[in-house]
Order: C-alpha cells, then sequence, then structure tokens
C-alpha cells in the first residue's frame, strides 16, 4: 500500500523559463550603458578627481564580466541548460550593450548633442565582439565543467 502512495507522484515541478531569468539581466546591461554615459558625458575629471574617474571605468569593464558570470553560473537551473543555449544567451547579452548604445544613439541624435559618428559605432562593435570572445572563453568552459559535476552528484534511483 504504501508503494502505491509516494508523495513524489504528486508534487507538480515548476518549469524553469531561462529566457525570463535571462531578460532581466539583458535590461540591466542596457540601463549600465546609459548610466555609464550619463556619467561619462556630465561629469568631468576635474569635478570628481582622477579616483573617481577611474573607479567608473573599471566598473564599465567589470560589469559586463560580473553581469556574465552571474547570469550563468549563479542559477543551477541555468547550469544545466545545453551549451547551445548557454552561448546564445551570451550571445543575447553582449547584444542587448550593443541595443544600449545604439539606444544612447538615438537620444542624442533626438536631442541634437553630439552624435555618434561611424568610428564610434565601429568600437562599439568591436567592445561587443571582444565581451563575446571573452564570455565564451570564461564561462562555457566553467558550465560544462558544472554540468558533468552535477551529473556526477546526482544520486540515483533505484527501482525495486
Amino acid at each position: 500500500m504504501e508503494d502505491l502512495l509516494r508523495e513524489d507522484e504528486f508534487v507538480v515541478k515548476e518549469h524553469f523559463n531561462h529566457w525570463k531569468y535571462f531578460s532581466v539581466f539583458y535590461f540591466l546591461a542596457i540601463i549600465h550603458v546609459i548610466i555609464f554615459y550619463f556619467i561619462i558625458e556630465n561629469v568631468t575629471i576635474e569635478q570628481v578627481g582622477y579616483v573617481f574617474y577611474a573607479a567608473v571605468m573599471l566598473l564599465n569593464i567589470v560589469f559586463p564580466i560580473l553581469f556574465a558570470v552571474r547570469m550563468i553560473l549563479n542559477n543551477k537551473n541555468a547550469i544545466i541548460l545545453p551549451v547551445r543555449l548557454i552561448f546564445l544567451s551570451l550571445v543575447f547579452l553582449v547584444s542587448s550593450y550593443f541595443v544600449g548604445m545604439m539606444l544612447i544613439s538615438v537620444i542624442t541624435i533626438y536631442l541634437n548633442s553630439s552624435v555618434f559618428t561611424i568610428n564610434e559605432i565601429y568600437i562599439a562593435l568591436g567592445f561587443c565582439s571582444i565581451n563575446l570572445f571573452l564570455f565564451s572563453i570564461i564561462i562555457i568552459p566553467i558550465a560544462i565543467y558544472r554540468q558533468k559535476k552535477l551529473k556526477q552528484t546526482k544520486p540515483q534511483s533505484s527501482s525495486l
């Protein structure tokens, strides 16, 4: 009688929506670009000093890497995704940085202030390409390692 009424048969498993989880990071990436642009355009070194300006520049380099690492490696459900989906999510993260840069360009054109030149757009594309390469060589091997580790530690179910 105990075998007929197992509790795990009645538990409803929730489906992990990885795109909804990742969209938060995509939105934060766009916000990060806009805030960084606002600080760089409206604050001068003479106003805040070299230390603050250097800290802002350093955070601009560190934040994309932290977003990517946290996005993939912090959630157990995100780690077990196939590698192609992890790579695709990193592509979308880098694309959201580029979308943020283009959004700033559209806003500056609308406000008739300084406009992105074609060279700055090429620099933005280069920045995005380098970030995608860095994200890929840092996160995908770690994710593959952690996937293997999770598969090894998964308890084997015994059938009677």
